[in-house]
């Protein structure tokens, strides 16, 4: 497929949301790994692997999966967790790949990954380069606070479990900060997609 695939990924509350709605707004497709993984995991399949590792005491009386339940272990348990990442992300990149395939067909030259766990997996290695959305700490735990029901220490927690920012970097291509306004971050991504729209019409 002739195309420039480019992974964008930030921990909770980096602010990734924001730059993939101005990406958008810009007439580039992006595909959003979470969309996806949240159908797979309802898929029958996905639901007796998650019965396998997990046990019944997720899952309601009348089998339906205890989502409370479910991510108190899963965010808790990094044995289990992983086994079902396992299973669940070589569906979540085929489907991405489907739906890049379909961009392509389009005409669509540039499209983006938005995957939250794009370096922890190692699909970062399977993109022409990588963005990180970055945020000050403390910035990121009032953010989750304000759209979440979670505590600041259940955040805290997920946050914790995640690679740090610092390690991330490492890994990028391109680093948008998100500490400032909206319009501040909206002109990083603006300038960059600039650069990489220049790149691929000389390819």
């Amino acid at each position: 497929m002739n195309m420039y695939l480019i992974g964008l990924t930030g921990g909770m509350g980096s602010g990734k949301s924001t730059v993939a709605d101005c990406l958008r707004s810009n007439g580039i497709p992006v595909i959003d790994a979470d969309v996806i993984a949240h159908k797979i995991m309802n898929e029958e399949n996905t639901l007796d692997k998650i019965h396998e590792i997990f046990g019944k005491n997720v899952f309601d009386k009348d089998g339906s999966l205890n989502k409370v339940k479910f991510s108190s272990v899963l965010f808790t348990n990094t044995v289990k967790r992983k086994k079902l990442n396992e299973f669940v992300h070589p569906k979540v990149w085929t489907e991405m790949m489907n739906e890049t395939e379909k961009y392509v067909t389009k005409g669509s030259k540039v499209i983006f990954l938005d995957v939250p766990l794009l370096i922890e997996s190692g699909w970062h290695t399977r993109v022409n380069e990588t963005w990180l959305v970055k945020a000050d700490y403390n910035e990121r735990i009032a953010r989750l606070r304000l759209r979440t029901n979670l505590s600041t220490e259940e955040i805290k927690n997920r946050i914790e479990i995640q690679m740090p920012e610092s390690e991330k970097e490492e890994y990028a291509d391109k680093i948008i900060n998100n500490d400032g306004t909206i319009e501040e971050t909206e002109k990083q991504v603006i300038e960059e997609l600039q650069k990489i729209i220049e790149k691929t019409e000389k390819r």
